[in-house]
């Protein structure tokens, strides 16, 4: 069964194997989503690498480097933690577009800008874990106010932050390749939710197969996959660039 999405809706898209397309796939997603729908869409760049930010142009030294990032925004909420404090700087400093897709005005970009690892390797010296945990909640529950839907590319491993959002997101959405390194990397991620299981954590949206070619090779890692319990795998693949429209998995 399909998971009903209200407005508010937090998904978390995250793999534990760098590329395998995952920052494309969120940008495609929320631009996709933003267009053909009449829904308010936010994409957080929550990724150190930045592909979201560079892509649109987003970093600190470009011409909107004045707007709010991710990195300023948690450590403005982490002084002082404190709900109201964050809802005020979500009101005041998150929007202002972000996309140059015709009909994607309904698009928010919110790049990560500089220092994640760092804030993270700060916060991790210092045991003030669930400070960031506590920052991350009340982020949520005030862009769920603002937004229909948010979107948070995550860091492809399980850093501090990825598992912060893993916890509070609504649903987790799983880019993959067809390939024995993705499935290796996949176990990863069912293994961290398989330790947190009764505890919170964003259910299972599905998987989502990239770049798939069709050869006799990715076709058996797909059998794999679908193998897996409980886990549902996207029926629409997207193919490798060379092979056209997304196509549909016997």
């Amino acid at each position: 069964m399909t998971p009903t999405l209200r407005s508010g809706t937090a998904a978390a898209v995250m793999s534990s194997k760098g590329g395998v397309g995952k920052s494309t796939i969120s940008l495609g997603l929320a631009e996709t989503i933003a267009c053909g729908a009449l829904s308010k869409v936010l994409l957080i760049d929550a990724d150190p690498q930045g592909s979201i930010t560079a892509m649109m142009d987003l970093e600190d030294d470009a011409p909107r480097s004045d707007r709010m990032t991710l990195v300023s925004l948690l450590s403005a909420a982490l002084e002082q933690s404190d709900a109201g404090v964050v809802e005020h700087l979500v009101t005041s400093g998150v929007g202002a577009g972000g996309s140059d897709i015709d009909g994607a005005e309904r698009l928010d970009i919110l790049p990560v800008g500089s220092g994640l690892i760092e804030l993270e390797r700060h916060l991790t010296r210092s045991g003030r874990e669930a400070d960031l945990a506590r920052v991350v909640s009340h982020l949520l529950d005030a862009l769920r106010k603002k937004y229909d839907l948010i979107l948070v590319d995550c860091s492809p491993g399980l850093y501090l932050s990825t598992e912060c959002w893993l916890q509070f997101c609504d649903f987790q959405l799983a880019p993959i390749k067809a390939d024995k390194i993705s499935l290796s990397a996949l176990d990863l991620v069912l293994d961290f939710r398989r330790a947190r299981k009764g505890g919170a954590l964003s259910k299972w949206l599905g998987i989502v197969v990239n770049s798939y070619q069709g050869n006799d090779a990715e076709h058996a890692i797909l059998s794999k996959v679908s193998a897996f319990p409980d886990l549902r795998m996207f029926q629409t693949i997207v193919p490798a660039a060379s092979m056209g429209s997304p196509m549909n998995e016997p």
